[in-house]
């Protein structure tokens, strides 16, 4: 009987392992281990460190308000007593027996308190609102600076990944070529000079691909740190982001006007100056009245002489400075001050946007036209590779030749690497210049959902 459980279950396991190393399940097997663009930035925004802890700031702002609004509500509390004393005293008031002290004393009151009037809590609540909105600002732009390292560390690993290919193929042309002359020494149609010749090249290129490894591992290890996770067994290349960076078009005054809702700079500096301005009306509101409402409510067993074991009362107090020796006018100027300051800091960055945003433009042009240019290149380069290889089997060039062609196709496709990660890059830094995160959401509109 166990015998016969142990088969099934082998046999069982045999199966599923059969079925997932078999197309088309194993290529969906593959594809669950496969990192894309969006995976890497969506996995660091829900797992690195710093983007929960903006979700953090972001919630101990909101507590913050919530306090500041507690002083608009009355405020209400209870308090017990219970006393155990020596003895009891009691005493005959016009023959009844009245208790002065009791033995086991209770009582317990009630208060309440309301703020009817004290104009400071209005310039404090907007101010603390403002101030808010500032930490909103700065917790949601640290998150997208993480989303920004994370596509940044994704593409370094892309890059890395590619130029181990191409070393790998440099590699691959070089024994190719090492064979060829080889063989020609062999047929004594070559000189030994064109084996040591294509000796060198080999160990060029196995040199070259020893250093691309190593750097695609450490280009892995930075990408599993900024997206919380193991490095991922593979990378999809970003084609997606790479087609629209090819083909973006903008109005330049259209993104402009975008970047000044977006960018959390400018939401930083106009909500720090509006708390400014807050901050200074509180100081001029401190030369009016405050009147605030009190009440309480009292019950003991100690009814004394009233006879009473309850009692309450309700009243009002009036606070008004009448002069603090000028401080408010001090405390206004200096808050004033600072406002109009962050008043101009804010226009100055409204200007650098402007400049930010064609800069970006330009680079990305810029880097559209270095795309172009080396697939011109590269695809030259491969041309000229495959003639030169095959005019030296023929006898027509020499091995020096043939390596030269080896070395620029690989320079080609590392460009080509290049121009194309760069082309990318270009396109994110728009996006950043414009306030979106690397995959264009708006993140304060994805945190308010």
């Amino acid at each position: 009987m166990h015998t016969s459980r142990r088969t099934t279950t082998y046999l069982c396991l045999s199966a599923l392992a059969l079925v997932l190393c078999c197309p088309p399940y194993g290529r969906l097997w593959a594809q669950q281990r496969t990192l894309t663009f969006d995976g890497a930035v969506r996995g660091a925004l829900e797992r690195h460190e710093r983007a929960l802890a903006a979700g953090e700031r972001i919630d101990a702002a909101d507590a913050r308000v919530m306090r500041a609004r507690a002083a608009f509500l009355p405020s209400l509390s209870f308090a017990g007593t219970y006393t155990r004393r020596a003895f009891e005293t009691v005493r005959q008031v016009g023959g009844d027996e009245i208790t002065i002290q009791s033995l086991n004393a209770f009582s317990a009151a009630a208060n309440a308190s309301l703020t009817l009037l004290d104009p400071r809590l209005f310039p404090l609540y907007s101010q603390v609102k403002s101030d808010r909105d500032a930490s909103q600002a700065e917790a949601w732009n640290a998150a997208r600076l993480v989303a920004y390292d994370a596509a940044a560390a994704y593409l370094d690993a892309i890059a890395a990944e590619q130029l181990l290919q191409a070393a790998e193929r440099r590699l691959e042309l070089a024994r190719i070529n090492l064979d060829a002359a080889r063989a020609r020494y062999s047929a004594q149609l070559a000189g030994i000079n064109d084996v040591t010749r294509g000796e060198l090249e080999y160990a060029t290129a196995q040199r070259e691909r020893t250093t691309a490894r190593g750097a695609r591992e450490t280009a892995r290890l930075r990408l599993g740190y900024s997206i919380n996770s193991a490095p991922p067994d593979s990378l999809a290349p970003p084609d997606d982001i790479l087609m629209i960076a090819g083909s973006y078009m903008a109005v330049t005054e259209r993104l402009v006007e975008l970047a000044l809702r977006l960018r959390a700079d400018i939401t930083i500096s106009r909500a720090r100056a509006d708390a400014l301005r807050a901050s200074a009306t509180e100081a001029v509101m401190r030369a009016l009245p405050n009147v605030t409402a009190v009440a309480q409510y009292r019950w003991t067993n100690e009814a004394g002489f009233s006879g009473k074991n309850t009692n309450w009362y309700v009243g009002a107090n009036l606070a008004w400075t009448l002069f603090d020796g000028g401080a408010w006018l001090a405390d206004r100027a200096e808050r004033a001050g600072m406002a109009d300051a962050a008043d101009l800091e804010s226009r100055a960055i409204e200007r650098q946007i402007d400049v930010d945003i064609r800069a970006a433009l330009v680079a990305l042009t810029n880097a559209r036209a270095a795309r172009d240019q080396a697939d011109v290149a590269l695809d030259a380069a491969r041309k000229n590779a495959d003639e030169t290889r095959e005019l030296y089997r023929q006898g027509l060039v020499s091995a020096l030749a043939s390596a030269d062609a080896n070395v620029r196709l690989f320079e080609s496709d590392v460009a080509h690497t290049q121009a194309r990660i760069g082309l990318v890059s270009a396109f994110l830094a728009l996006r950043a210049a414009i306030g979106f995160d690397p995959l264009g959401n708006d993140l304060t509109r994805r945190s308010a959902e």
